[in-house]
């Protein structure tokens, strides 16, 4: 028997898994499947000695499976929005991967069998991509060339040619074969080449149909559609005008714990800005100003990370405040979130844009990479300097409907209080008798939500308490502007921070005249507001997020080009990790697992060296004749003597069987007569057993 493996198979088996990767690579955006793909291959390929099939070897090939999806999805997190239906993002690596294992062990039908079926799965998994809008013409002869999917179709073709030279290699004598061996070949290729042929025909009509019967599927598919992509996508779209009476896309409770990003941050990083909006009327915000490109300096050619500094706000400060954020892969918002005394951005984008009330806009950011911040201890953005009520217009607006209703409120809320600060300190002492928290609210399509907050219900969540308070204090003449942004205070650990779901927010920045600057207000009850400093993470949670921030952090310091930083980094991490109580803990846990086994191997081998030559070629050779009765089905039971071993062959009556039965017999003289125990008949009796099956 060929104990190598037969290079045209796995030249043939590296053909057809690569062709799905070729396409991943393409639909997924993900290079690193392919790379890592080709390269496990090119291994595969040139290691001729197959791997054993032995539960060791199965164990082994899976955890490494299971460990490569998992560091490529933490380390190259594919767009979860491009495919279909299933999560490929996901199932398709581990699929590949598996494949690509099954390339390692014996050349068996079975094996063979099993590398064609993922070869079908994952080219047909590979193309659920959410496809662009369909602009072709279906004419006999070129809807192939016009159609978006032509490399797909072409992949295709060349990947069926390699499943059947695959199948053919094994089996190269097919012409050869008679009754059912052959109809049972030639209707295994028939199989494979309807798969193809069928996967295609119904990609193809699938796209006829569509384009045919478009005029009548296409409101009620994109309704579907819609639907479906909004109930996968955890994506945060902030518009410029936000509807206080929708509210239940941001602040719906069902997936409150979802992370929107981590940070990494000496003290709480607390209220973020998100989107400052300025201008209210008929039920919504909006943010009305526009916003111009902030000048990135130049940076070396070794980085990709540029570096945005602002030029307004040149309040001073005392505390600087350095934050990393790691935005989750479905957090691909344009909104750049970052506290208001912000200074300095880094990040690896191809723009970043300012408006005048500090709103920051992104274009082709990498969030892989995460950004820097350096800030003040501000939580307020200090611009635009207002010096007059004439140039606070945009902050002053009110609808006019509102004014009417609530202009005796506000004269009863603030009395005689001329400054901004004292008017705050009026306004939280309004709300924290007889408001209360209630989502969703009660909302009238006839009444504006504030008048319908403050005149009836009086009770809401934090848009209606910031609305609210942002129009009582613009009857009073002080500039307001409406934010949206999140607080985050939820801490995972030393230095480390989560914003969730739960913790986005609304609440107001205002405007003082005697001061000549912006500050924070907060209006809503201290019950709703999103606090977790209080939490305490489990041992395991802390764990997690302290390998996954690590992970992160080492990775985007990789993106932003920082090579040398991103080394120090993982050096210092390293030895961080090996001073605390879990590090010192996992190096126990280390020494247990390894040095047991250890000791017990070298007791072994001590043993080993006790015995001799030949009792231990005498081992080896039962062990041989063991594995060859195995697939006879003769299995020989624990305690089973020589003797016993010998009359369950005779039972069994197989012509192989009768020639293993003589080699045994041979093996029971010499290992009970010392006088024949030689290593010169030993090894004649593992030539008998070789030469026995060929």
């Amino acid at each position: 028997m060929n104990k190598n493996k037969n290079i045209y198979v796995s030249f043939f088996s590296a053909w057809v898994l690569l062709c799905p990767s070729l396409v991943f690579a393409v639909t997924g955006d993900a290079p690193h499947i392919l790379f890592s793909s080709l390269a496990l291959l090119l291994i595969s390929v040139i290691t001729r000695k197959p791997f054993n099939n032995t539960v060791r070897s199965y164990v082994y090939a899976s955890t490494t499976v299971i460990l490569l999806g998992v560091f490529m999805e933490i380390l190259f997190p594919v767009d979860t929005f491009r495919f279909f239906l299933l999560p490929i993002e996901l199932v398709l690596p581990f699929f590949l991967f598996t494949g690509i294992a099954i390339t390692f062990f014996r050349q068996t039908r079975t094996t063979i069998s099993l590398i064609t079926a993922i070869s079908i799965i994952t080219m047909m998994l590979s193309a659920g991509v959410v496809s662009s809008q369909i602009n072709v013409r279906f004419d006999p002869g070129i809807a192939f060339w016009n159609s978006p999917f032509k490399y797909y179709y072409i992949i295709s073709i060349v990947d069926l040619i390699g499943l059947l030279f695959l199948n053919f290699s094994k089996n190269k004598s097919f012409l050869y074969f008679k009754g059912d061996k052959k109809r049972k070949l030639f209707l295994k290729y028939i199989i494979i080449i309807t798969a193809f042929i069928v996967t295609l025909a119904s990609s193809e009509l699938t796209l006829i149909g569509i384009y045919k019967y478009q005029h009548i599927a296409e409101t009620g598919l994109n309704k579907i559609f819609a639907k479906y992509i909004s109930a996968k996508k955890t994506v945060l779209k902030i518009e410029s005008s936000i509807d206080i009476s929708e509210n239940d896309k941001f602040f719906g409770k069902d997936d409150g714990n979802k992370i929107l990003f981590r940070v990494l941050s000496k003290s709480s990083p607390g209220y973020m800005r998100g989107r400052v909006y300025s201008h209210y009327e008929s039920r919504k915000w909006s943010a009305t100003s526009s916003s111009k490109p902030l000048q990135a300096e130049a940076k070396s050619e070794f980085l990709t990370v540029s570096t945005f500094k602002r030029k307004s706000a040149k309040e001073s400060f005392d505390k600087t405040l350095n934050l990393t954020i790691f935005p989750v892969k479905e957090f691909a918002s344009d909104i750049l979130f970052a506290p208001g005394g912000t200074r300095q951005v880094e990040i690896v984008a191809d723009k970043l844009k300012e408006d005048v009330d500090g709103t920051f806009t992104i274009e082709n950011a990498d969030y892989a990479a995460g950004y820097s911040i350096i800030s003040s201890n501000i939580d307020a953005y200090n611009a635009p300097i207002l010096r007059t009520f004439e140039n606070s217009e945009k902050y002053l607006n009110i609808p006019e409907n509102i004014r009417k209703k609530l202009s005796s409120i506000s004269d009863k809320v603030f009395k005689n209080t001329v400054s901004a600060e004292k008017c705050v300190l009026c306004l939280s002492e309004y709300f924290s008798k007889g408001f209360d928290y209630k989502f969703p609210p009660e909302t009238s399509k006839n009444t504006d939500p504030i008048i319908e907050f403050i005149t009836k219900s009086k009770a809401g969540h934090c848009e209606l308490f910031a609305s609210a308070a942002a129009m009582l204090m613009r009857i009073k003449g002080i500039p307001t502007r409406y934010i949206f942004g999140v607080v985050c205070n939820e801490s995972t650990g030393s230095d480390r921070w989560i914003a969730r779901k739960a913790d986005l927010h609304a609440w107001i920045e205002a405007y003082s005249f005697e001061k000549g600057k912006w500050f924070s207000v907060e209006i809503s009850p201290a019950t709703i507001r999103p606090n977790a400093k209080n939490k305490i993470p489990s041992t395991l949670s802390k764990l997690y997020e302290a390998i996954v921030m690590f992970l992160k952090n080492i990775f985007a310091q990789i993106k932003r080009g920082m090579l040398l930083q991103s080394v120090m980094s993982f050096l210092s991490n390293i030895f961080a990790f090996i001073k605390s109580l879990y590090g010192v803990l996992f190096i126990i846990f280390l020494v247990l697992i390894t040095g047991i086994p250890w000791l017990l191997i070298r007791k072994n081998k001590k043993r080993e060296k006790d015995i001799s030559e030949e009792l231990r070629m005498l081992h080896k050779l039962l062990s041989s004749i063991e594995k060859k009765l195995k697939k006879e089905d003769i299995e020989r039971c624990e305690n089973m003597t020589i003797k016993e071993l010998i009359n369950k062959i005779k039972m069994n009556g197989k012509n192989t069987s009768s020639k293993i039965l003589k080699i045994l017999t041979d093996y029971e003289k010499i290992r009970y007569s010392p006088d024949k125990m030689t290593i010169e008949n030993i090894t004649k009796l593992n030539k008998q057993l070789a030469e026995s099956f060929k």
